[in-house]
């Protein structure tokens, strides 16, 4: 996959650093090229997601109508930057009754229009689905829209978190209702345990105090 990433960005981004040597609206060649450099790297937009960098445990509730009972499903994610970190790679299992199912997501931040760009792949469809998004300053959430379905919204809440955020997904019902479609928990694996244990511990706690 990172292969033909790699293949397909050479292929286009070659061709623009080529044309960014010559003058463009007056500009001197090297003036030009320090711009297209300064747009091209990897900025603070892309600074903004380190902290997703690494394992996570995963855990999903998920409803197709808002009548419908929801239903759980849980697995494990990786992210890691690829391409000298202008695009944020991600794998996610999941866990289902007879089966693993795989995810691959690529995440980019535009510098010239400041919006992210996701593509999502996986091994349950023949799909690409793509969204596209920006940054929420106040709320410090990240907010995603579907291209093909603008009735699909995701938002990354607090993307500030090292050891857990959540990710929720609002659909629209057939009376234009927006409802929450997915929630999606990320814990990191060690802090998860640390979790466990302090339960543990503090249910032993109130078991002593009775005795």
């Amino acid at each position: 996959m990172e292969k033909i990433l790699v293949l397909l960005l050479l292929n286009s981004s070659l061709c623009f650093a080529e044309e960014m040597q010559t003058p463009v609206n007056g500009l001197e060649k090297a003036e030009a090229w320090a711009n297209y450099q300064k747009y091209s790297a990897p900025s603070k937009g892309h600074q903004r997601l380190d902290y997703l960098i690494g394992k996570w445990d995963l855990s999903a509730t998920w409803q197709i109508t808002p009548e419908d009972k929801p239903k759980r499903m849980f697995g494990t994610s990786e992210f890691k930057w690829i391409l000298d970190g202008r695009f944020l790679y991600q794998e996610v299992t999941w866990k289902l009754k007879n089966h693993l199912a795989k995810m691959i997501r690529i995440t980019g931040y535009n510098n010239q229009t400041d919006e992210y760009e996701i593509l999502f792949i996986d091994d349950v469809s023949t799909e690409m689905k793509i969204a596209k998004g920006k940054h929420d300053p106040v709320s410090n959430d990240l907010v995603l829209i579907d291209k093909e379905d603008k009735n699909i919204r995701t938002v990354w809440k607090n993307v500030v978190k090292n050891n857990y955020f959540i990710c929720e997904t609002y659909k629209k019902d057939e009376s234009g209702n927006e409802f929450l479609a997915m929630t999606l928990t990320y814990i990191r694996p060690d802090f998860r345990k640390l979790l466990e244990d302090n339960a543990t511990d503090d249910k032993q706690r109130q078991q002593n105090n009775k005795t």
